[in-house]
């Protein structure tokens, strides 16, 4: 009987599993504690974001919930009725958790905390996501600021942070297991040859083997790149070339990051190692000597530089911008990561002297496109082209209908590579629409994928779902000053799009929204019930407007649901913050379609609702 039980549940288990997500309401439930009256849910920065474990099975977010301003770190199960967890010891009022990450298989949290200010201390800790254990400090109680800086592996084994141990004001690389003690924690870095030289940023190979870092740790005072193992106790090693003067070095931004291949193999860096204020593009191999390194760029004009690059998924080819011909003047090129053939050029050709490149974008395809923004034509007038990694002649993918036209920088490639959706004003000046083309498409191709907006309307946001099949769009498209939420087909026609949610709503300003994982779903924040107060709804992505549902009830008086939105891994719940119950109290909820855990064949019933959906 017990066996037959046991089928008989995993039968249903599945059936409520694999329902068709647009046939149930999502059901709501608090996920936080209320906890004291002024007690909220951390959502700013984006490293105290609440999120889902990447298995789906917990959720894990900051909250003053005891001590005001006193910001404690929390998990639950992801069910309706799981009891939450303080992970993190109770901090008093201006210290608490500043950081955490999720381990990839779910298991631990790892998180940073100290006192809110310029000085700190820091300290970092590793935590089971499900509060099994007392946290472990990571690394020794630090003397002076502690630890600046952290990310876990992408295998999750371990640990790698830039902390001022065991030197106070003096950072260096560390890494540990990441469950510790402190005690494994091995330091990366050489030790300085002076006081105040440091680590100053760090890159993590794909394969979880290496760590690429700069800093001026020298007796010379040279800024370099460093390679050493994330396990240690291999000595580090400089990577790249000795500079002519201490005053040169390494420069690592956001538009030139320290970088490793996809295939590990290989550090990309930038730096102005030979010439004063004149920043090429590098590589080596992670174990190479000074003397090794690479040039990707070529030769450079006088007052040239490389001021952004990236690289494409799949691709051995480092795609970067730079006026590298003509000082002034930004154009874009490729090359092999390992220098292996000259630096092509991908961009138009430009004999006059205004063009720029602004923005590019590389498709991830085995054989991808570069996707770019230049205003090649007409002076600041911005169109979009593509051209393969490797280089040929861009195609201009856009129409020139309007003179004064603008390509907008948030353009997109589908996940498969075969598209790219984008916004501008090229079919009436001033008017932002939206559009799509193959990105193999031929000279003026793209379609416009949206309603025409009325007079001061335009398509605000955009998003293309992981299936590359549909765009999800907002903008003020049927009624000026009124944002909605619409849907369409990704090669379109615009007259197919549809609106995803009721026609009938009171304000219908959509505030934010985001994609499930799987495409099939939209969550949005709008105002539909009552104006300027917004609550949050789901909706299948291919509509109708009819399918819309609200996820919970009316919030009190001035209350709203609010960003961030959240989806789970298997795309069945929506986590978001919301002043549902008390005014200007934000909690975390859950909106969650699913209903059974993963183990109860194994007895554990913890997870299971006590009612259908």
């Amino acid at each position: 009987m017990r066996r037959i039980l046991s089928w008989l549940a995993s039968v249903v288990f599945a059936v409520a599993l694999v329902a068709p997500a647009g046939a149930v309401n999502p059901r709501t439930h608090q996920v936080s504690p209320t906890g004291i009256a002024n007690g909220d849910v951390a959502a700013t920065p984006d490293a105290v974001r609440p999120r889902f474990s990447p298995d789906g099975e917990w959720l894990v977010w900051t909250q003053d919930a005891t001590v005001d301003e006193g910001w404690d770190l929390w998990a639950t199960r992801r069910w309706e009725g799981s009891a939450a967890v303080r992970l993190s010891d109770a901090y008093p009022a201006g210290e608490g958790i500043v950081a955490f990450e999720i381990a990839p298989d779910g298991a631990r949290v790892v998180y940073l905390a100290g006192t809110f200010g310029p000085n700190g201390p820091f300290r970092l800790w590793s935590v089971p996501i499900d509060g099994s254990a007392a946290p472990t400090a990571l690394h020794a109680a630090p003397g002076g600021y502690g630890t600046a800086e952290f990310a876990l592996t992408p295998d999750g084994a371990r640990v790698v942070f830039v902390a001022d141990l065991p030197t106070a004001g003096q950072f260096a690389l560390w890494s540990v297991p990441v469950a510790g003690p402190a005690g494994q924690a091995d330091r990366l870095s050489p030790v300085p040859a002076l006081p105040a030289q440091d680590v100053e940023a760090f890159a993590i190979s794909p394969d979880s083997a290496r760590v690429a870092f700069t800093g001026t740790l020298t007796a010379d005072f040279f800024n370099e790149v460093w390679s050493a193992p994330i396990a240690g106790p291999a000595p580090s090693n400089p990577i790249s070339p000795v500079p002519s003067d201490p005053a040169l070095g390494a420069l690592v931004t956001a538009d030139l990051p320290l970088l490793f291949a996809n295939d590990s193999a290989r550090v990309l860096f930038a730096g102005d190692f030979e010439t004063p204020g004149t920043f090429q593009l590098y590589s080596n191999t992670a174990t190479g000597s000074q003397f090794a390194a690479d040039i990707l760029n070529g030769t450079v004009t006088a007052g040239g530089n490389v001021v952004a690059y990236g690289l494409g998924p799949g691709t051995n080819r480092a795609v970067f911008r730079g006026d590298l011909l003509v000082d002034e003047r930004i154009e874009l090129w490729s090359a092999p990561v390992d220098a292996g053939t000259n630096a092509v050029r991908l961009s138009t050709s430009t004999p006059s002297g205004f063009s720029d490149i602004t923005h590019f974008v590389i498709a991830p395809d085995p054989q991808p496109q570069v996707l770019f923004r230049q205003d090649v034509l007409v002076d600041d007038a911005f169109d979009l082209f593509a051209v393969a990694v490797s280089g040929g002649s861009p195609v201009r993918l856009n129409a020139t209908n309007v003179a004064t036209r603008t390509l907008e920088p948030d353009f997109a490639a589908s996940p498969d590579g075969a598209y790219v959706v984008f916004r501008g004003n090229f079919s009436t000046a001033g008017k932002v629409e939206l559009y799509s083309a193959s990105t193999t498409g031929a000279q003026g191709s793209a379609l416009k994928i949206c309603p025409v907006p009325p007079s001061g309307g335009n398509i605000e946001a955009f998003a293309i779902d992981a299936t590359s099949t549909r765009v999800v769009f907002a903008g003020d498209a049927l009624t000026a000053g009124r944002r909605e939420l619409f849907s369409v087909a990704i090669a379109g026609p615009a007259a197919q799009s549809v609106r995803l949610h009721p026609a009938a709503g009171a304000g219908e300003n959509v505030a934010a929204f985001a994609l499930a994982p799987d495409g099939a779903r939209v969550a949005f924040l709008a105002d539909l019930t009552t104006e300027g107060r917004d609550a949050l709804w789901t909706a299948p992505v291919t509509g109708p407007d009819t399918a819309a549902v609200q996820a919970h009830a009316d919030p009190v008086a001035n209350g709203a649901a609010v960003p961030p939105l959240d989806w789970s891994p298997d795309a069945r719940g929506v986590a978001f913050l919301g002043d549902l119950l008390v005014s200007d109290q934000f909690l975390l909820w859950d909106a969650d379609e699913a209903i059974f855990a993963a183990d109860h064949e194994e007895g554990d019933t913890s997870e299971w609702s006590s009612a259908l959906p």
